[in-house]
This record gives structure tokens, sequence and C-alpha cells, in this order.
């Protein structure tokens, strides 16, 4: 299974390659407003979920991880 965070009409042709080259069913996560009018319509496997801003949020990592005597930090661009 391969799941995809997009609604971007450029993935329509990798999207055809997983389906159909390599077999896999593939699965669509929406990130923006628009939940109907997917590029994707009819051509994933069914499972077409929408995920709103604050999902996303909460979702993130924090700030700064701290990997035992490293810390990590996100950068200031993102």
């Amino acid at each position: 299974m391969s799941q995809w965070s997009s609604n971007d009409s450029d993935l329509l042709e990798p999207v055809r390659m997983v389906r159909e080259e390599l077999g896999k069913k593939v699965h669509i996560v929406f990130t923006g407003r628009l939940r109907r009018g997917s590029v994707f319509q009819g051509r994933v496997d069914g499972i077409m979920r929408h995920v709103n801003a604050s999902v996303l949020q909460r979702s993130q990592l924090p700030e700064t991880v701290h990997l035992g005597i490293r810390v990590v930090r996100k950068p200031r661009e993102w």
C-alpha cells in the first residue's frame, strides 16, 4: 500500500505507475480545503481522506528534539 498526501495533478502519472506497474494500492490524504473534485477521483483504490490544518499541526514534531547528546532543531523556514 502507498499513501500519498496531495491533490497535485503532477502526481497523476506516478500514482498510475505505482498502481499499474508495481501493483500497489494507493490511498490519498487531502491537506487542502476542497474535499470534492479531486484530481485523483477514480484513480486511487477507493480510500481518500481529508486532514485539516489543526490535525496536521498536532502531528508535527516539536521545535527541538533531543537525541541523546545531540539536539535537532526544526529549520526556521518551516
